[in-house]
């Protein structure tokens, strides 16, 4: 009896890691995958700077209310080269968008999921385009009365689509990237960080062939897993402190 019961639990533990090695994905699709959030967080750090280049106008038109059309008439040279300057930094914005689908688009085939995750970037990358297109329409457009008024709006709706679009990035694209194809979650990394040894699994398997053991009131069959004890005190505390970029009048242009 104890011989038969060894071998069903040596061929019940074969089945069980044959069907959970079909689940594990190669580190080379898990290396792409990282590669794909590298490009994601470049391309987040791109609009960041190209959404901080709008301070160099968005300030002094906020500080000084009532801009004469004359003296934005008179600065038309220095707002073009502001214009142009806008534009790069937004052109290399979307050619990193580029890139980042590229990167991801390998796990797009038969993954639904990753094609709206797709979908939705690209559409939220539209919507960025499309607000930066009007506020150089309105750049454009220096002479007209309420140049200063729709200046800091247009401004204010690019922000407002560019966080909306930081937080599809790290909350759902990246998050994803992490949780289920790199396999990154707070536990394993945290795991990593304190040096805790992961504790024995037992396969589902084996687990459930267990159970019924017991009520079939078999007790020969037995796992015992080491307990580990985290204490939330050990871990350590890190404080970023807060940091906000100032931009002076006379940086105007630059």
């Amino acid at each position: 009896m104890m011989s038969s019961l060894n071998d069903k639990e040596l061929f019940l533990k074969k089945v069980a890691q044959t069907i959970e090695m079909s689940f594990d994905i190669p580190d080379s699709e898990k290396e792409i995958a990282k590669e794909a959030v590298l490009r994601f967080e470049d391309t987040m750090k791109s609009l960041q700077k190209a959404t901080d280049h709008l301070d160099v106008i968005y300030e002094p038109f906020s500080k000084h209310k009532n801009i004469p059309t004359k003296s934005v008439v008179e600065k038309r040279g220095v707002l073009n080269r502001f214009k142009q300057a806008s534009k790069e930094k937004f052109e290399n914005f979307k050619y990193l968008c580029v890139l980042s689908i590229q990167k991801i688009n390998h796990f797009a085939n038969g993954d639904m999921e990753i094609k709206e995750i797709i979908s939705t970037f690209e559409s939220s990358v539209l919507n960025v385009e499309d607000e930066v297109e009007d506020f150089f329409d309105i750049l454009g457009d220096y002479e007209s009365e309420d140049f200063q008024e729709k200046v800091l709006e247009s401004i204010d709706s690019i922000k407002n689509k560019a966080e909306e679009l930081n937080d599809l990035v790290y909350d759902s694209i990246i998050d994803h990237i992490d949780t289920n194809i790199v396999g990154k979650t707070w536990m394993s990394e945290n795991n990593s960080k304190f040096k805790i040894e992961k504790e024995e699994k037992i396969p589902m398997v084996l687990e459930l062939y267990k159970k019924r053991q017991e009520l079939l009131g078999n007790k020969m069959y037995a796992v015992e897993k080491e307990k580990q004890i985290l204490n939330p005190s050990d871990a350590p505390r890190v404080y970023s402190p807060d940091s906000a970029r100032t931009v002076n009048f006379t940086e105007f242009g630059e």
